[in-house]
């Protein structure tokens, strides 16, 4: 199977953000689930992003920081 890479790339770019060199780091797994629809999810709300950030900063306590 042949990979549409051009529009790849330019969904990466104007999609998503990403530079030429990031997208080309990514595997195809990972290019895969970044584009994946998810069924039925909703946008992460703002309580919902705060609530992850909680609980990533209470479990950072046992990760050394950068």
């Amino acid at each position: 199977m042949r990979e549409p890479w051009a529009s790849w790339l330019q969904a990466a770019v104007l999609r998503f953000g990403l530079t030429p060199e990031a997208f080309w780091r990514l595997s195809l797994c990972e290019w895969r689930a970044l584009t994946r629809a998810v069924s039925g999810a909703e946008p992460m709300t703002r309580a919902g992003l705060e609530a992850l950030l909680k609980q990533d900063r209470e479990a950072g306590d046992e990760k050394p920081r950068r």
